[in-house]
């Protein structure tokens, strides 16, 4: 495959080559039409003067014999020789034989026959490196013309020297062409050194080596292209490395489903095993003791209410994942925190604990069913686990355009969490009720990502602080 440097060379090359043929032929041209205007003229100025030197002869008798005729005539030859280094002959108007000569070479009779008709005539003839011209024309006395002048001079001289012209020219064309030919090399490599460049980039980029650096400092379209070419590599290693995130990250979400469904599974296996069990007992015959019966029947409403629980518990993680995108609206969080609030003391009305609530207005913005899923299982969750006559303190404040709302409860130290693994399904403390499932804090978790916010969980030995931020809905509205 030949590359692009050679391709610019030869074409380059191609056109210049045509060129200085057309160059060349143009100028043997014209230099030649000149050499030739030149010769020509100069055999007229011949003729001029050759004419002159005859009428000064005749102005010297008043009448010529023909041997006068060729007295005279020889005499105008040998000056004509003598001042202008040319040969002639002078002829009778029948062109037969010269009557007086200088010339010893052959002689054209076609330009005699052409001088008998009363026209000059000039003729030129190259044989070899030799150029010669010769000129015929009519010689009147008294308006007659009874003889014929035949002039020939030798122009080699002039001719070698055009040629000379000629051979130097082609030279200087060869020379320049050598010439050419390596500037054009030069400047094609320097122009196809990044191109060259880049090539070994792609090579190196499709053999996955993304760290090979290569960088253009020309502003020109190749430059460009370098450049682009860059930062397109740039982005493909960025793209592969989130693709392979993507990917571990897909798989450990596999993992987490399948996890996520084997609790599940078991989760609901096991009250349904508790209410099969009692139900079988309550059919047979043989079990007739009523106390029996009735922590049986109670064994099977707390499974069924479990086992409600757990299941509405999957429905709100359904729904938020299924239609993640709900009509978010202004919530005063304070309100909802207080409603909340008086709606569990009918639930814990058998656990002794205080509240210190330390609480400012807050608008977020949020769907109604979200934050009244996530504010209860807070506040659930801070009376379930906190101890007898145990203070649970909310603080709700507005701080850099975000809302902080921190839950604070005592707990049994002996409890045991694993704090990087609380926001997981199915993940249980060794003091969890026999009512929990889980996914309380799970679905907090999903929430609160859902609302833009942060929750975060902070253990001492005897304090449980969770605290969630949520962007301040001023904020959002002055962004908007």
């Amino acid at each position: 495959m030949k590359s692009i440097k050679s391709k610019i060379t030869l074409w380059f090359m191609c056109l210049f080559i045509i060129f200085s043929i057309v160059l060349n032929l143009s100028i043997r041209f014209f230099i030649k039409k000149d050499f030739e205007k030149n010769t020509t003229n100069s055999m007229n100025n011949l003729m001029i003067n050759s004419r002159e030197l005859i009428k000064n002869k005749l102005l010297l008798k008043d009448s010529y014999s023909d041997s006068d005729w060729i007295d005279v005539g020889s005499e105008v030859l040998w000056d004509i020789k003598k001042l202008y280094k040319t040969y002639g002959s002078l002829y009778s108007s029948d062109n037969k034989n010269p009557l007086t000569t200088t010339n010893n070479s052959e002689e054209d009779i076609s330009l005699l026959n052409e001088a008998s008709k009363n026209k000059a005539v000039i003729k030129l003839y190259r044989v070899k490196n030799t150029y010669t011209s010769s000129i015929s024309y009519p010689i009147y006395i008294n308006d007659k013309s009874d003889y014929n002048l035949y002039l020939t001079k030798d122009f080699s001289e002039n001719y070698l020297d055009y040629i000379k012209i000629l051979n130097i020219i082609t030279l200087l064309q060869v020379f320049f062409g050598i010439l050419i030919l390596l500037i054009t090399y030069l400047i094609s490599s320097r122009i196809t050194k990044p191109i060259s460049s880049l090539i070994k980039g792609v090579k190196e980029v499709s053999l996955g080596n993304f760290d090979y650096c290569f960088e253009s400092s020309s502003s020109d379209e190749i430059g460009i292209l370098s450049r682009e070419f860059s930062n397109m590599k740039k982005e493909i290693k960025n793209q592969l490395e989130y693709l392979m995130k993507e990917k571990e990250n897909a798989l450990l979400l596999q993992k987490s489903k399948s996890s996520f469904f084997n609790n599940v599974t078991h989760e609901l296996k096991t009250p349904l095993t508790t209410i099969s069990g009692y139900s079988q007992l309550l059919l047979s015959p043989k079990v007739e003791d009523k106390n029996f019966r009735v922590r049986a029947i109670n064994g099977i409403f707390q499974e069924s209410e479990r086992m409600h629980s757990l299941i509405v518990d999957l429905i709100n993680i359904s729904k938020n994942l299924n239609n993640p995108q709900k009509e978010l609206i202004p919530i005063e969080l304070s309100t909802f925190i207080s409603r909340i609030l008086d709606n569990l003391k009918i639930k814990w009305n058998n656990k002794a604990y205080s509240l210190n609530l330390d609480m400012e207005d807050a608008l977020i913005l949020s769907d109604t069913e979200n934050i009244t899923s996530l504010l209860t299982n807070i506040l659930d969750n801070s009376i379930k686990y906190s101890l007898d006559n145990g203070v649970i303190a909310i603080n709700l404040k507005n701080q850099d355009n975000l809302v902080y709302l921190t839950v604070e409860n005592s707990y049994e130290s002996s409890s045991s969490f694993i704090k990087d693994k609380l926001f997981e399904p199915f993940v249980k403390g060794t003091n969890s009720t026999e009512d929990s499932n889980g996914l309380g804090l799970y679905i907090c978790k999903e929430i609160i990502n859902s609302l833009n916010g942060e929750i975060t969980i902070e253990l001492t030995e005897e304090i449980f602080k969770l605290t969630t931020t949520f962007p301040s809905f001023c904020n959002i509205s002055e962004t908007i």
